[in-house]
């Protein structure tokens, strides 16, 4: 069987709740090399034909032992990744320990690719087991490339199956060696939405070349402004993330920058 992973968006307002676990991309010996957060993105590169595999560790930071999952969005493709495993088509999956998931899978049952961590634990075993023995197992998220490179950007969401509301939420980019498709606007600043439209929660990701303050505008169609607030952004790449589920289905303009010079990108909500 193949892997899978699947993830749920990342949009929960700039202010993240604490985890109750830690989420860390690996070396090829699943030995921790940076610890992920809430709206990371992750840049993969791909060659025709070749499997990229991107794996990963979960730490239990709880006094209690608790059971993890994993959901997988599909936020831009080009060319469409193939859900079929076909040989020599591009696809992606995901594997927990020894036990990997086809394409199709989507939502996680009660007993699928779950990892059952105890307190202070971090995933790192492969039990040769089914589902039922998947106690402290890592996990690795792959992109099977077709016989020519494409642009693709997945999502993925770690959760707690026993709260909603812990999660880790963050994003694969494969060829997205500038990061995104930036729109060209304030000067060193490029910035673009995932995913867009969406129904619940947004990620604005910005690149920046200086450390700068900027403000975040959101107005509606009528030109109604609903959303205002300051942000730092970093050198690099950056990330603010929106709870949109109070918006009304529509058109949005998100305008980041500042009175002067400002860059410009409809969101469109769907309910």
């Amino acid at each position: 069987m193949k892997k899978i992973s699947i993830l749920f968006a990342v949009c929960i307002s700039t202010v993240v709740n604490a985890q109750s676990f830690s989420l860390y991309r690996t070396n090829a010996s699943f030995v921790p090399t940076a610890t992920i957060t809430n709206g990371n993105y992750i840049y993969e590169a791909t060659a025709p034909t070749t499997l990229i595999e991107t794996k990963m560790r979960i730490k239990n930071n709880a006094a209690v032992t608790q059971t993890f999952n994993v959901t997988r969005t599909i936020v831009a493709q080009t060319p469409t990744l193939d859900m079929s495993l076909v040989p020599t088509a591009q696809t992606t999956y995901f594997c927990f320990g020894n036990n990997c998931f086809t394409p199709p899978v989507s939502t996680p049952g009660p007993s699928d690719y779950t990892i059952l961590l105890a307190s202070g634990q971090t995933s790192t075993t492969f039990p040769l087991a089914d589902n039922t023995f998947d106690n402290n197992q890592p996990f690795s998220i792959d992109l099977e490339e077709g016989a020519s490179t494409g642009s693709y950007i997945v999502r993925y969401k770690v959760f707690n199956v026993a709260n909603a509301n812990d999660t880790i939420a963050f994003f694969v980019g494969y060829n997205q060696s500038a990061g995104l498709n930036h729109n060209e606007g304030i000067a060193g600043i490029s910035l673009d939405l995932f995913p867009n439209p969406t129904n619940d929660e947004a990620t604005i990701f910005v690149s920046s070349t200086n450390n700068l303050d900027v403000k975040l505008n959101i107005t509606n169609a009528t030109g109604q402004l609903i959303y205002n607030k300051q942000h730092k952004l970093n050198v690099g790449e950056n990330t603010i993330n929106l709870d949109c589920k109070n918006f009304a289905a529509g058109i949005y303009f998100v305008m980041l920058g500042s009175d002067k010079n400002t860059q410009t990108k409809k969101l469109v909500i769907s309910k």
